[in-house]
Formats: structure tokens, sequence, C-alpha cells
């Protein structure tokens, strides 16, 4: 993500896309997704120091293999879930970080 962030400033891009992840069989489901959400608050955190905002998106498993958000519906209820990426939007499903004063 840093480098991310820094090739994103560098560019002026204002959006960064995270991808959610691919099911891993060794972890229970539960497990993953809070992980997910951990590694997303941590990247909006950085993204809103850049001023930028993370995005996520459902993936299609047809091509890209058992991803973990595969609906917009999923993707809308990953980022919903109370915590620290509430403050993520539910209908653009984005997630920026909490803005620095």
């Amino acid at each position: 993500m840093p480098a991310a962030q820094a090739i994103a400033q560098a560019c002026g891009c204002q959006r960064l896309n995270l991808l959610i992840g691919l099911r891993q069989e060794q972890y229970s489901l539960a497990e993953q997704l809070a992980c997910a959400r951990d590694n997303l608050a941590w990247a909006a955190d950085l993204a809103a120091q850049a001023d930028c905002e993370v995005m996520i998106e459902a993936i299609n498993p047809m091509d890209n293999g058992p991803v973990l958000l595969t609906t917009t519906a999923a993707a809308a209820s990953f980022i919903a879930w109370p915590g620290p990426t509430s403050g993520c939007s539910t209908t653009r499903t984005t997630c920026s970080g909490p803005k620095a004063t």
C-alpha cells in the first residue's frame, strides 16, 4: 500500500482499487473477512493521508477463482460492517479513512 500511495500521489490519482482477495480454505470465512476488514481500514487510513479514497469491487469468480466478494451486494455488506470501515460509502462501494485536520 505505501508504494501504491506514493504512485497515486505522483500521478494525481485520487482513487485506489483494493482487491479483497481469494478465498483461502485453511481459514474460516469469518476469519478471512475480519482480516480483510482490518486491511481495508489500514489501507483507507493510508489513502486518506494522500487525500485518496480506497475502492473495493465484486470480482467475477468464473475468471478469477474463488474470490471473497462476488456480488455488489456482498461488497456493500462487507463495507457496511460496523467497525473501522464504518465510514465507507455503501452506495459507491468506496471507503475513505478519516481525514486529517
